[in-house]
C-alpha cells in the first residue's frame, strides 16, 4: 500500500487513514477482514460499504434491516425508528459481515450480494421487539465462530454464518451493576475468542469482565472490582 494510494493516506504518527473523498462525513464504524484485503465502513445511517483495501475499489454494500423500521413507538426519541449499525466485523476472507444493530439483534450478511443470512438474538427472546444497542460483535481468529455481546453480561456464540447456535453464555451477576452507575447498565462492549476457540471473552461497560469455556459453557474467570 503506497503513500499515494487513492483511498488511504498515512497520518503523521504512521497510521493509515481511510479517505472516501467526501467532506464532513466521518466514518462511524469500520472493520477489516482477517486477511487484510477488505474493509467495511459505515457513514450513512444503517448502510455498510465494502472496499478492496489493496485497490481502494468499492466492492459492494448493504443496508441493515429491522422489523422496527419506521415504528413511532419503538424509537428512543419521538421520531420514526431508523436502523443504525452500532458495531461491525468481517470474517477472515471478508465474504461475511457481522453487524450489531439498534434493535437488540445482530445480523450476518453475505458481502457478494448483500443478502442477510441470519439474525442473531438471545434464544429465549423474540428478535427485534424493542430498541436496544449491540455494541460488540466479532469473529473468532479462525473465522469459524461469530460472537455477539448482549445486555445483562450475556454472550452468544454462533457458527460462522449464524445458522447454528453453538452456546449462549450468561454471567451469574446478570444485571447487577458493579461499576459507576452512569455506565449503561451491563451491556457487553467487547468480545473476543482465543486462537483455539476454547475460551471467549466479554467486557462490559460497567468495567467487568467474564471469560467462559465454550465447550462446557463454564464461567472460568470473573473480574468485577
Amino acid at each position: 500500500m503506497t503513500s499515494d494510494h487513492p483511498k488511504f493516506e498515512p497520518s503523521k504518527n504512521g497510521n493509515l487513514l481511510l479517505n472516501l473523498g467526501q467532506d464532513e462525513e466521518g466514518i462511524k464504524i469500520a472493520a477489516i477482514s482477517g486477511d487484510g484485503h477488505r474493509v467495511l465502513t459505515t457513514q450513512e445511517v444503517g448502510a455498510a460499504r465494502i472496499w478492496n483495501a489493496d485497490s481502494g475499489e468499492e466492492l459492494s454494500g448493504f443496508r441493515a434491516e429491522s422489523p422496527l423500521e419506521g415504528d413511532l413507538d419503538k424509537a428512543p426519541i419521538a421520531e420514526k425508528f431508523q436502523v443504525f449499525i452500532e458495531s461491525a466485523a468481517l470474517n477472515v476472507d471478508g465474504s461475511l459481515a457481522l453487524v450489531g444493530l439498534n434493535d437488540g439483534t445482530a445480523a450476518i450478511y453475505r458481502v457478494s450480494d448483500g443478502r442477510r443470512l441470519s439474525v442473531l438474538h438471545p434464544p429465549e427472546e423474540e428478535p427485534a421487539t424493542d430498541w436496544g444497542v449491540i455494541l460488540a460483535v466479532g469473529f473468532s481468529p479462525d473465522g469459524t465462530l461469530a460472537l455477539v455481546g448482549f445486555d445483562g453480561r450475556r454472550m452468544g456464540v454462533w457458527s460462522e454464518d449464524g445458522s447454528e447456535l453453538v452456546c449462549f453464555l450468561r454471567d451469574p451477576k446478570g444485571t447487577k451493576l458493579v461499576g459507576h452507575h452512569w455506565f449503561r447498565e451491563t451491556l457487553v462492549s467487547d468480545v473476543s475468542a482465543t486462537k483455539d476457540n476454547r475460551f471467549v471473552f466479554a467486557g462490559c461497560l460497567d468495567r467487568t469482565v467474564s471469560i467462559w469455556e465454550v465447550k462446557s459453557g463454564k464461567l472460568v474467570l470473573e473480574a468485577n472490582e
